[in-house]
């Protein structure tokens, strides 16, 4: 899992303790920090026990996921932004859905507003 922080405030902390329930599987979370809140991202990492990369520089979004993402060997790199909340089960039905599809280059999921209204991803 790589997320990037930009001034992420207490987003960060909803997001990392959302990903307890969304998997059952083995998950090594990244955060690229690219924001000014370096002690706010440091202690989140701590606490859900993720890696920070980055000085807190802002290299911007897609730069920040790759450094993230350089050094995971992981078979699977869910890219996803710090203000989501994870419900419980999601990231699994994610993942499955792209072992049930081999050829699938890239999944996104179904993105729900708080309101519960679909937002419109993927356009």
């Amino acid at each position: 899992m790589v997320t990037v922080a930009f001034n992420p405030g207490e987003e960060l902390e909803r997001f990392l303790a959302s990903l307890a329930a969304a998997t059952a599987r083995r998950l090594v979370v990244v955060i690229a920090d690219n924001g000014t809140e370096h002690d706010v991202v440091t202690a989140a990492a701590q606490r859900h026990g993720a890696r920070v990369v980055g000085d807190g520089t802002n290299l911007g979004y897609g730069a920040g996921a790759n450094l993230a993402a350089a050094d995971l060997e992981e078979d699977w790199i869910v890219v996803a932004n710090p203000d989501l909340v994870w419900k419980p089960g999601s990231l699994d039905a994610l993942i499955d859905a792209g072992l049930a599809n081999p050829a699938a280059g890239c999944l996104g999921p179904l993105l729900l507003n708080p309101d519960g209204t679909v937002y419109p991803s993927g356009r």
